[in-house]
């Protein structure tokens, strides 16, 4: 099945509104009923075309595939198995039950399974570029389980020269938070050697409050929740129906460290603002950067917001939106800095 084309995205937002939208799931696989409708939202205009680029540098996919050799190992009851020999636990995410105990092929395009194609060649390319350092440093926001953390450090192993791996995640759910604690340790890393935090990335510094998830490995969607959605759950005397946790701006994440080779950026809607509003430490610190993109608005004003820094496009595709205009696929973006 692994060369089918299936490509299952989980939980995104109805575009343009900050809320989470509907669980979605290739129905091939079967395991999920079919949505309830959508709640209607007012869409903001969308742009057709995405505004032009100045620098633009294709990913070589059988250049950066090539540096590294694919798992050869057994397969795994509980676990699909990525080319590099990522373990990841198929109870994280509904609806993948039938990869569990197979070993996925490398990425191709079009055959995606579990990850975007150019989210993978961006994750390649900066362990590659890595290289000169001997050293590597990712930072994951929006993590999830880590599972871009995990390929870093999977995908460093292969290269010798690179001696040191320096990781740094931020997962706002709490179950979620777990699940990344647990895919470390399923794939040989040890936690307490990384910084994983159980926190929000965002424009700024503070607290950020997220619904609670009745069921984690169906809702991997969640954005940070505003305060009329909080108002508008009603009863103060009720236990919250949302969680509380640290809010962390990007620039000072960023610039915990001299350098940052990858940072790789879900959140949500959140990347809007950001990730411009950071700019000036990205320009300082970071030299690549893959983003997902949950609104056609965001897909424009990111290109525009890093065009604008001197930056370099290596990769970008657009949010797929269905017939009513609500996301049914996360948008990539890729994107090298030129000054570090």
């Amino acid at each position: 099945m692994f060369g089918t084309g299936i490509f299952v995205r989980t939980g995104r937002l109805i575009a343009g509104s900050g809320l989470p939208g509907s669980h979605r799931i290739a129905r091939a696989m079967g395991g999920l009923p079919e949505p309830a409708p959508p709640i209607p939202v007012e869409l903001p205009p969308i742009p057709v075309e995405l505004p032009p680029v100045t620098v633009v540098a294709d990913l070589p996919e059988q250049a950066l595939l090539g540096r590294f050799t694919p798992y050869a190992g057994p397969a795994e009851p509980e676990f699909m198995i990525d080319f590099l020999g990522g373990r990841t636990r198929v109870a994280f995410i509904k609806g993948y039950e039938d990869f569990a105990g197979r070993v996925l092929e490398a990425p191709r395009r079009g055959h995606e399974v579990l990850h975007e194609h150019d989210e993978w060649l961006g994750t390649l390319a900066a362990v590659i570029d890595a290289e000169a350092r001997g050293e590597i440093v990712a930072i994951e926001l929006g993590a999830g389980w880590g599972p871009w953390l995990v390929a870093v450090a999977r995908a460093a192993a292969q290269i010798p020269a690179i001696r040191s791996v320096r990781l740094l995640g931020l997962e706002a759910t709490p179950s979620h938070h777990a699940m990344m604690l647990q895919h470390f340790e399923d794939n040989g890393l040890h936690p307490a050697a990384h910084e994983l935090l159980l926190a929000a990335a965002g424009d700024t510094d503070g607290v950020a409050r997220f619904s609670k998830l009745p069921d984690p490995s169906a809702d991997w969607g969640a954005g940070e929740l505003s305060a009329a959605e909080i108002q508008a759950g009603g009863n103060e005397d009720a236990e919250p129906a949302y969680d509380e946790v640290p809010r962390f701006a990007i620039a000072g994440l960023v610039r915990r460290y001299p350098n940052v080779d990858l940072l790789h950026v879900d959140i949500q809607g959140a990347e809007e603002t950001a990730l411009p509003l950071a700019m000036a430490a990205l320009n300082e610190r970071v030299r690549r950067v893959v983003v997902g993109t949950h609104s056609r608005a965001i897909d424009a004003s990111l290109t525009r917001a890093f065009e604008d820094a001197g930056w370099t496009l290596e990769a970008r595709h657009p949010c797929t939106l269905n017939a009513d205009g609500i996301m049914s696929r996360d948008g990539t973006q890729v994107w090298r800095n030129n000054f570090v």
